[in-house]
């Protein structure tokens, strides 16, 4: 059953995981077709590209194309070539998600607790209030516009200066002041595998990670696949 969505879906939108791009794609999870979630659901997702195995902190809820990770509940792995990217601020990650709205709710971040070398997460009012890239920088609430549990996608991608981009609809970030290296591991329903901001449940249907900076035809690009696959939304 499972799998016969998984398929439906594939042929209705006509593009496939390998349509992303691919120069610099290090790991990526993906709710309709990989050998994790959708797939097999009585194990933890296992990445297309890299073959990165995901820990859980506690018990995570496998879709036919996706995965859910109730209050308090996350994923992490050690990636180190995303947190070298990171600190060399020459990097992307692209993430479609739906979610409850919560007060310091974790959507995704690397290091621990407090290391802060990406932070993405929200609070009672909006899906995402704040995006921290290195320590403080850049956004404060930022995506109003989505119901709760509407799907939607953001990407971060690092360079000279950074941007935020919600269902392609980017705006120019800038850096904060951490000087020290970021640490693995990187965490997908959390800001930190020890942190305490994951309030509510978050569906995550995609999750990509580059070592380079993707340019704004690539995000582009990427987001019209997410878009006829996941069904988002227009841009904000």
């Amino acid at each position: 059953m499972l799998i016969a969505a998984r398929n439906a879906m594939l042929v209705e939108s006509g593009f496939t995981a390998r349509d992303y791009v691919q120069d610099g794609l290090i790991a990526m999870w993906d709710g309709i077709e990989n050998a994790g979630w959708g797939v097999h659901s009585d194990s933890l997702p296992i990445d297309l590209i890299g073959g990165v195995s995901l820990s859980s902190a506690g018990g995570i809820i496998i879709g036919n194309d996706s995965f859910t990770a109730p209050s308090s509940k996350w994923l992490y792995a050690d990636i180190p070539q995303f947190v070298a990217a990171v600190n060399n601020k020459n990097f992307a990650c692209e993430i479609i998600l739906s979610g409850e709205r919560g007060a310091n709710n974790g959507i995704f971040g690397l290091g621990n607790t407090n290391d802060r070398g990406i932070w993405i997460y929200g609070n009672a009012n909006y899906n995402i209030s704040t995006v921290n890239i290195m320590a403080t920088g850049y956004l404060e609430a930022i995506n109003p516009f989505f119901a709760s549990n509407d799907r939607f996608s953001i990407s971060v991608v690092g360079g000279t200066s950074p941007v935020v981009y919600i269902n392609n609809n980017g705006t120019t970030a800038s850096y904060g002041s951490l000087t020290s290296l970021i640490p693995n591991p990187v965490c997908i329903g959390n800001i930190g595998r020890n942190s305490s901001f994951s309030s509510a449940a978050k569906t995550f249907y995609s999750v990509r990670l580059y070592n380079r900076a993707l340019t704004a035809d690539e995000i582009a690009h990427n987001s019209a696949i997410d878009k006829a696959r996941f069904n988002l939304p227009d841009a904000a």
